[in-house]
């Protein structure tokens, strides 16, 4: 069995999230560790963008939320 490579999604130039793909799934990296990851507006902001993009493509059936 082949491993898909997780690919950034297009489109979505984040600063504070990174925001990837593979078949099946969507993976979003919270990439603040001088800030130990804590959120800001702008953090949630992206965080809804990446999730309703999730949320809207059929091919997702699972969405991974993780820290850097």
């Amino acid at each position: 069995m082949t491993e898909r490579k997780w690919e950034r999604v297009p489109g979505f130039d984040f600063r504070d999230i990174i925001y990837e793909k593979r078949p099946g799934v969507a993976r979003v990296i919270i990439n603040r560790p001088e800030a130990y990851n804590a959120f800001t507006t702008s953090t949630q902001d992206e965080l809804i963008k990446a999730f309703e993009d999730a949320a809207s493509d059929d091919t997702v059936g699972v969405v991974v939320l993780t820290g850097a």
